[in-house]
């Protein structure tokens, strides 16, 4: 951009070194004058105080105000000072002002220059005091007038002298670069005329040694320009010529084809090998310009105008794909213009074009492996989602159903394995033969990978058309093939979901064929199944379960609640099984709600090592609170089957450090430990080099193998809660405990029974040999923070600790048995005469459970001894009053039935009572 020529350049700085000379000095002259005044107003208004305060003193204490009003104007008629002040001692309020004497129209000084100027003087107090007393203060503010004058007519002055010798300067470098910058104005009308294309314009040489050297190396750029012009010229000329022989040579045809205002077309250009793909002369093709077009395919041509007339009107560019005339030896071109509008509106259409046959032919190829399988020729995957969604559409249209078929091989991998993999390719190859021909024509059999081929069966009405084309599709899967001289046979299983009874996308009916599928081969196999939308709601249930679960550790909704484990007998506290809780809006979940569910997800994994943690962290806070208890807990087994358990177990307790090890307890279900034993005894000494220690957990619920159970280092085995809680009424379950009871003597371990819900469960759990229980009847599990409240009040029941140090045989476990057995039966009886809809106790006396025990193994063990014999007695009249009960209750005589209860409850206590007498003269027979 122009800012101005040299000689303004020029001007400009004088002006600004004058300026910045002349500003500088005025300033400095004008601070200067300032100080001086300052001193001199200082001195002035010092000496007019020491004249004037001896008069005021004497008008003041004369009180002669008048004179002293005098003296003050006469003072400021002078023009000295802009304020004299009289005040009064103590309130400092005016008494006199003098008057100003000097005219405001009298100053020569613009009221704007010492507004600019703004000029002030401190004002000065002097006190007024005689005998120590004062009488006032005389407050002067001294005039910057005559300083301001002083400093305007020194301005004045200056200023015409710096203007002259700014005009003086400004001339002389006038006069200086006059001749001396015309030179430069020659060189700049040079290079004007250079830059407008005359590469002839030369500079003239100037006497002034710079300027004529600038001269110099402009003309020596002016002669590179023209000679390196003549080069680009031939250059370009030679570019031409090498672009045509490289047209002629390549293999695309180029032509440049020229469309005039009125519409009218002729080609300005055509290459030899557009000539050659279109079987034209340049001569005809430059006389008709239509001639191309009779080369076109006739099914071609209307697309290729239409195509072409959209370009046109839009002068957008032009592409087209399309077929010659058949006996042509170019079968596919591609065409692509691109329009240039000219100077005389004609428009330019430059294109080139492409023999695409070969293209072509690879791209049906290519189609043909995309879309096809390779192996057996029949669509592949991509070709099958195609087809899925054109049969789903038709389905919809038609109002009809479509089966989505997906098969499995059963037996394939065997035969791969056996055979090798050329036979394994043989046998599918045929079973693709076999499944396209037992199908319709418009139905799809398509490989999907592997063995997995998926069938798109259309058009039926009825599931019965479909269950038979699958019984035959069987049939031809199960035929046998003879590979290798040998027949081979194999079967297949199929998972059918159907169209639009299964309302779904094409993916989620392929997925929801291919679970169908895995129950059909699960089931075993060489049969299909068709998918029930119930288990795909399963599944949605199932998937949301785990992100909610994954979202409640996030939220840290789960807590771990704890389960007291302590010595029936001894009535002593030894330790907390930590159980999971889950809280889930209102509701707090139980570990059986959701557990089940994660058992083969990495969620597990994750929530059984927060388990682990929090329980650490749980116990050592015991710890420091002085209480000597253990802590326990269930991991999982897919946790433990992962192999850094140890690991992790070492990494928790280094972050814990308050938390003994020896006082943590792993929990490992019995069905892990069948799994792989040698695998979990390693494991599990691996971690009590820790000092942890090991329980079996849920035993009695899987083999119970006595060779595991010797050779896993597990210190503990806990009865699982299902046996514990029937033993009082089932013979069997008792029977269990009493043998695990039997296996932890043998073995040497400690035995935990879990599942104790009332009194008798742990006092028969004493008198088979076990003390150490943890159920309901000792305390529900709590939350940590009441565990140490609980720990102040709870009491052992006074039967457990009364209980003697015995055992009852083993022969003596059904009389137990036969006992609950009757308690049972007489509540069940009183809950039909209260509630008649309640189930009907048996009323035979030689049926019921407790007439069966009597009758049989009781009269065989115990029916030697007195009492045995009247038992029988009160049995009979128990089930006579029982049989009365229900006749009131059928006949709606409920209350009477009601009031002959306490008779019933009578005679069971005594029933009861001569079963505690057998008990214990059977023992002291032994």
């Amino acid at each position: 951009m122009t800012r101005g020529s040299l000689r303004q350049r020029l001007f400009l700085v004088v002006v600004l070194s004058v300026m910045s000379v002349f500003v500088p000095y005025l300033a400095i002259q004008i601070l200067s004058d300032l100080d001086i005044a300052r001193a001199r107003t200082a001195i002035v208004t010092q000496d007019v105080a020491t004249a004037t305060v001896p008069l005021l003193k004497t008008t003041l204490i004369t009180g002669d105000l008048a004179t002293a009003q005098e003296t003050l104007d006469n003072i400021m008629a002078h023009g000295q000072f802009d304020r004299l002040r009289l005040l009064a001692p103590r309130t400092g309020q005016v008494l006199l002002e003098g008057r100003p004497g000097w005219p405001a129209d009298t100053d020569p000084v613009p009221a704007w220059f010492s507004t600019w100027l703004d000029i002030q003087f401190e004002s000065q107090s002097f006190p007024l005091e005689v005998g120590g007393t004062t009488y006032g203060t005389l407050v002067a503010e001294p005039s910057a007038r005559f300083l301001v004058a002083d400093i305007w007519r020194q301005l004045w002055i200056a200023l015409p002298l710096w203007l002259a010798a700014l005009g003086l300067a400004l001339g002389l470098i006038k006069f200086t670069l006059g001749r001396s910058l015309r030179p430069l104005d020659d060189l700049a009308q040079a290079a004007h005329r250079l830059g407008d294309g005359d590469l002839a314009s030369r500079a003239p040489v100037s006497n002034v040694p710079e300027l004529a050297e600038t001269a110099r190396a402009f003309n020596r750029m002016a002669d590179n320009l023209a000679e390196a012009q003549d080069k680009l010229e031939e250059r370009v000329e030679q570019a031409v010529r090498d672009l045509n022989n490289l047209i002629a040579r390549i293999p695309a045809g180029v032509y440049k084809l020229r469309v005039r205002p009125d519409d009218s077309m002729g080609f300005d250009f055509v290459s030899p090998r557009w000539c050659e793909q279109l079987g034209l002369e340049a001569d005809t093709v430059y006389l008709d310009p239509q001639a191309p077009m009779t080369r076109l395919h006739s099914d071609e041509v209307e697309g290729f105008i239409r195509l072409f007339d959209a370009a046109k009107a839009s002068r957008s560019r032009f592409h087209w794909e399309g077929r010659l005339r058949e006996g042509l030896q170019s079968r596919w071109l591609r065409i692509e213009a691109t329009p240039t509008l000219q100077a005389n509106g004609d428009v330019l259409w430059e294109g080139i074009q492409y023999d695409i046959s070969d293209t072509k032919a690879r791209e049906v190829e290519l189609d043909r492996i995309a879309h096809y399988d390779t192996l057996t020729g029949i669509p592949n995957r991509v070709l099958l989602a195609d087809r899925l969604r054109q049969a789903i559409a038709h389905a919809q249209r038609t109002q009809t159903s479509l089966a989505v078929c997906y098969l499995d091989l059963d037996g394939f991998k065997p035969v791969n394995d056996a055979l090798g993999h050329e036979a394994g390719d043989v046998l599918l190859v045929e079973i693709a033969r076999r499944l396209h021909a037992t199908v319709r024509g418009g139905d799809t059999v398509a490989r999907i990978g592997g063995d997995e081929f998926v069938l798109l069966l259309a058009d039926m009405t009825h599931v019965d058309e479909y269950e038979t084309t699958l019984n035959r599709i069987l049939d031809v899967v199960r035929a046998p093939v003879e590979i290798q001289g040998a027949p081979v046979s194999v079967s297949v299983s199929i998972g059918i979901a159907l169209y639009p009874r299964d309302d779904a996308d094409p993916d989620l009916l392929l997925r929801h064929a291919d679970q169908a599928m895995y129950l059909a081969k699960q089931a075993g196999s060489n049969q299909f199944i068709f998918f029930d939308p119930h288990q795909e709601d399963a599944a949605r249930r199932h998937r949301e379960l785990l992100q909610a679960i994954e979202q409640g550790m996030a939220t840290q909704a789960f807590e771990l609640y704890y389960e007291p484990k302590v010595n029936l007998r001894q009535g002593t506290v030894l330790g907390f099984e930590a159980l999971i809780r889950w809280r889930r809006g209102n509701e707090l979940l139980a570990p059986e709600a959701f557990l089940p569910f994660i058992e083969d997800n990495d969620l597990i994994v994750a929530l059984g090592e927060w388990m682990l943690d929090r329980a650490l962290a749980q116990l050592a806070a015991w710890q420091r609170q002085g209480l000597d208890v253990r802590v326990s807990l269930n991991i999982a087994t897919r946790q433990l089957r992962r192999g850094d358990f140890p690991a992790t177990l070492r990494r928790l307790l280094a972050l814990h450090t308050d938390a003994l090890p020896t006082r943590l307890e792993i929990e490992i279900a019995e069905s892990v430990a069948l799994a792989d034993t040698h695998k979990l005894a390693e494991l599990i000494s691996e971690c009590r080099k820790l000092g942890v220690s090991f329980a079996l957990d849920d035993f009695g619920t899987g083999y119970s193998s006595l060779t595991y159970l010797k050779n896993l280092p597990a210190q503990t085995l806990k009865i699982d809660s299902s046996f514990v809680r029937d033993m009082l009424e089932d013979a069997n379950d008792l029977a269990i405990v009493e043998g695990v009871i039997g296996l932890t003597e043998i073995f040497r371990r400690q035995v935990v029974a879990e599942g104790v819900d009332t009194v008798d469960h742990g006092t028969l759990l004493l008198n088979l040999g076990c003390e150490v229980a943890q159920g309901q009847g000792i305390a529900a599990p709590m939350a940590a923070g009441d565990v140490a409240g609980w720990l102040q009040t709870w009491q052992p029941a006074p039967a457990w600790t009364a209980t003697p140090d015995f055992r009852w045989p083993r022969d003596d476990l059904p009389l137990v048995v036969a006992e609950n057995n009757h308690r049972a039966w007489v509540d069940a009886l009183a809950r039909h005469v209260e509630h008649p809809d309640s189930e009907i106790p048996e009323i035979d006396p030689t049926h019921c459970r407790f007439g069966q025990w009597y009758i049989g193994s009781g009269r065989s063990r115990y029916g030697h001894l007195p009492e045995f014999a009247s038992i029988a007695g009160v049995h009979e009249r128990i089930h006579a009053l029982g049989k009365t009960l229900l006749d009131l209750t059928a006949q709606g005589k409920q209350e009477l039935a009601r009031a002959r209860l306490p008779e019933l409850y009578a005679l069971r206590d005594a029933l009861l009572s001569l079963l505690a007498q057998l008990m214990a003269d059977a023992a002291a027979s032994r």
